[in-house]
């Protein structure tokens, strides 16, 4: 029969499928007229894979909406933005976004850093590019990433 050939080299056992880490992509959500970022703080509205209790989820990610509040836009931002055809007060404005922006940084980065020493079998990533994207995953899975 044709393919029944004894010579042919056998063919190679086909791999298994590779497995895919269960990671929490915190949602969120813009506010501030698009200025600032809240995250979704409701475990019922994402998708925690089995990483974590809906409770642990709420109180860290409320942690981080409580810390971000220091940084977020207020009503001078509002109103020096508004007032952008006189150009003026955008220079002002452009200085108080730089600084905020700034903050928000420094915000981020602790508040990761005080998630992953919290909870030592867990990883938090603050992911700024392609977008901003907060994700949780195995720390044993965010290894295994880092060392590709």
């Amino acid at each position: 029969m044709l393919g029944d050939d004894p010579d042919a080299p056998a063919a190679s056992p086909p791999s298994p499928p590779r497995r895919m880490p269960d990671i929490i992509v915190v949602e969120q959500r813009q506010i501030n007229f698009g200025q600032d970022l809240k995250f979704e703080n409701d475990p019922f509205r994402v998708k925690l894979n089995g990483l974590m209790k809906g409770e642990d989820y709420m109180s860290a990610i409320t942690a981080i909406n409580d810390a971000l509040k220091v940084c977020r836009a207020t009503n001078t931002d509002h109103a020096l933005l508004a007032m952008g055809p006189m150009m003026l007060p955008l220079i002002a404005w452009s200085i108080r976004y730089k600084q905020h922006r700034s903050q928000r940084r420094k915000i981020m980065d602790q508040c990761v850093a005080d998630f992953n020493r919290s909870y030592p079998d867990l990883y938090m990533r603050w992911q700024t590019r392609p977008e901003k994207r907060l994700t949780i995953m195995k720390r044993i899975d965010a290894e295994k990433q880092m060392n590709q």
